[in-house]
């Protein structure tokens, strides 16, 4: 349903790992909604059975690690990075839930999210990340000047940039055409990133079908920033992260449970022990 309730009951049911959901239908004309409803039942029911299913897929290998960490590392010390940029879409809640409170507890740079979502969801998101993490975990708001020790979700269903004004970083909020059918868009976020912070940003791609975040990713590389990805063996769906790494701007590839980790080695304001 379209309540509060409704959304955080299925967040809930996300961050647990539920492969996805589908929102009710907006449409007053019930056979439209019927039409809705079928179109995306099939497109996630084929989606889950071509992951699920191991019997009738060859066995992958795993996915090795790609750069090397030491020299990233390095780079780092030397550079530094000023923010997180995270884009995720099927699998990201459990994803979030899991990478996003430890990583919190160590750096102190902000934190950009954007998870594939409608209207209302991704405040029922952030509110269950803000319960978990030492930072202040919100939906993003219109001219919102950007703060560290803060992880800002784009709103779902609209784009979140980033824009300078003087010296300070604020959140923009657009309704701009969805970018290869996603509003929030990760390439949109990843661009304005670049524009803003140059090299001085560290992208994150996780799990999600579709390709979003490649683009937008190669204006990030262009700049001098480094991108983590997900690894297929830890991905509910390696699409968005497996586009990325087609492209050849991928410096790292790890799973899930290594990312956070990997970050907090690379981020200039890391909290020493």
């Amino acid at each position: 349903s379209h309540t509060q309730k409704g959304a955080d009951i299925t967040v809930q049911a996300l961050e647990m790992g539920a492969f996805d959901f589908i929102a009710k239908p907006e449409s007053r004309n019930l056979k439209d909604n019927i039409s809705l409803l079928c179109q995306q039942l099939v497109i996630k029911i084929r989606n889950y059975a071509s992951i699920r299913i191991p019997s009738f897929i060859p066995k992958k290998h795993k996915e090795r690690k790609t750069g090397t960490g030491i020299a990233l590392r390095s780079r780092a010390q030397s550079s530094g990075f000023k923010a997180i940029m995270i884009g995720v879409s099927t699998g990201g809640p459990q994803a979030l839930a899991e990478i996003l409170p430890p990583l919190c507890a160590q750096v102190e740079v902000p934190i950009y999210i954007v998870q594939h979502m409608p209207p209302t969801f991704t405040q029922s998101l952030a509110k269950s990340l803000n319960s978990k993490c030492r930072y202040e975990v919100v939906e993003a708001g219109e001219n919102e000047y950007v703060e560290d020790l803060h992880a800002y979700i784009a709103p779902g269903g609209r784009h979140m940039v980033l824009e300078k004004d003087h010296q300070r970083i604020r959140t923009v909020i657009n309704d701009l055409p969805p970018e290869k059918g996603c509003r929030p868009s990760v390439d949109m976020l990843f661009r304005s990133g670049a524009a803003v912070y140059g090299g001085q940003v560290l992208g994150v791609i996780l799990s999600g079908m579709g390709t979003d975040g490649t683009e937008g990713g190669k204006e990030l590389k262009k700049n001098g920033a480094l991108i983590i990805a997900q690894d297929e063996e830890s991905s509910v769906v390696w699409g968005m992260p497996g586009s990325a790494r087609n492209a050849g701007i991928v410096d790292e590839i790890l799973p899930l449970r290594e990312i956070p980790g990997a970050i907090i080695s690379l981020v200039d304001k890391a909290i020493l022990p």
